[in-house]
């Protein structure tokens, strides 16, 4: 499975609040760079859920 498969399947998963915030960061934090790495979503996942 690609990275970008990962990171639009993990996303797709996310409810309510987690949602509307990896909407917001991939938006802000990830602007520009193209497609975003399984790792990159799991940190940033990882530190905002569980720091």
């Amino acid at each position: 499975v690609s990275e970008e498969d990962r990171v639009n399947y993990g996303s797709y998963l996310l409810k309510g609040d987690a949602k509307n915030w990896w909407q917001s960061t991939s938006e802000i934090q990830f602007a520009g760079q193209g497609s975003i790495s399984w790792k990159q979503f799991r940190d940033c996942f990882f530190s905002t859920y569980f720091p």
